[in-house]
């Protein structure tokens, strides 16, 4: 199942839901990218934005990869020096182990 949002001119995919026990099988993931590309042309979109994740897939359906940045602020930064340090010495103690 996939539900999609329809803009002036774009269409993109929200949500996708698959049964991964027949993902393997049936290629859901593929059919339901191939099947929202199906719909957005039938609607005369001009584009269809497919999201970051599973670029193998969605470039064998002819997406092409567009550069993005991203940007957060945040006020508490306690968690994200735990892990940075974490992985500074991560190497160090898989070694003694």
């Amino acid at each position: 199942m996939v539900f999609n949002y329809k803009g002036k001119d774009a269409y993109m995919p929200m949500i996708i839901g698959l049964d991964y026990t027949f993902n393997k099988e049936f290629r859901i993931y593929r059919q339901g990218l191939y099947q929202l590309l199906v719909r957005a042309k039938s609607l005369g979109m001009q584009k269809v934005f497919l999201g970051f994740s599973a670029s193998i897939e969605k470039r064998k359906l002819g997406a092409k990869a567009e550069p993005t940045h991203a940007y957060v602020q945040t006020k508490d930064s306690f968690n994200a020096e735990v892990v940075l340090g974490l992985s500074k010495h991560s190497n160090e103690v898989f070694a003694e182990a």
